[in-house]
């Protein structure tokens, strides 16, 4: 598709949010976590599962989640084993330093997860996209804008 003079490029369109049509409703996706889930995987599950509910996602979006919480699990087990370890770098028998393995694990499953978190609505920005602000304490956001002086009339400096 050619683009009309004057316009840069093709526009992007709003994301849309598929929703399950069942009887039940949204009340379909399972609340409780595969049992192939790490334990940890499995805590994040239950954290997110309400979430997920309110943002209407169903049991068509479930393998995100699934990779989302896998991806977190991961992410824990490399970090954890980091720590156990004391140590990010090693020498190898030349003399070149390298990083351990589980750094780059660590930053791929972080990676992953973000990308599934953005799939899944779970980030501010994703949330804007599909037309759900995300829901915060009224009180610290008017303590953000008097922080940030969005409360104030803009002024004109150098005038």
């Amino acid at each position: 598709m050619n683009p009309k003079p004057g316009q840069p490029g093709r526009k992007r369109k709003p994301a849309v949010v598929i929703r399950e049509v069942s009887v039940a409703g949204i009340s379909d996706c399972p609340s409780e976590p595969p049992a192939n889930l790490p334990a940890t995987g499995q805590e994040e599950w239950r954290r997110l599962v309400p979430h997920f509910k309110a943002l209407g996602l169903c049991n068509i979006d479930v393998s995100m989640l699934w990779s989302y919480c896998r991806s977190y699990a991961n992410a824990l087990a490399a970090e954890a084993n980091l720590d156990k370890l004391g140590v990010r770098f090693y020498k190898t028998k030349t003399g070149f330093i390298r990083e351990m393995p589980e750094v780059a694990i660590s930053q791929r499953e972080r990676s992953l997860m973000n990308l599934s978190a953005q799939q899944l609505g779970f980030t501010p920005a994703s949330r804007k996209k599909i037309g759900q602000e995300p829901q915060g304490n009224d009180q610290e956001d008017a303590e953000m804008r008097a922080l940030f002086g969005e409360d104030k009339a803009p002024t004109r400096r150098g005038r």
